[in-house]
């Protein structure tokens, strides 16, 4: 059964994978920042959201969340570090490429 056009055009130009309850931050060029793939409040939100609506969906379900990210702003980063603490999901990270800077906190 084929997908929604929306759902694969989310899944391409934002990283957020509802069905599959994937979050890629950068690999996809999720939107934001000047090359997509750093920490600011534009993709830290989006991200936020989208876990959210995944740990509302099935707290009991894991997150995949795929990183590949140079970093970017410390108070986003922290931001969202509150949010996957306070998550009842489980969250599996997976990084490749670049991981530096506030991404290496994610990461950890």
């Amino acid at each position: 059964m084929a997908e929604k056009p929306e759902i694969i055009e989310l899944w391409l130009t934002h990283g957020i994978d509802f069905k599959n309850r994937r979050i890629s931050f950068g690999i996809t060029g999720l939107e934001g920042g000047d090359d997509g793939n750093d920490f600011n409040w534009r993709t830290v939100e989006m991200v936020t959201r989208a876990i959210l609506m995944m740990e509302k969906e099935a707290p009991s379900k894991p997150i995949e969340f795929h990183m590949s990210s140079p970093g970017g702003d410390a108070y986003e980063m922290q931001g969202l570090i509150d949010i996957i603490e306070a998550s009842p999901c489980q969250l599996k990270f997976y990084g490749r490429g670049v991981i530096a800077s506030a991404a290496t906190w994610i990461m950890s």
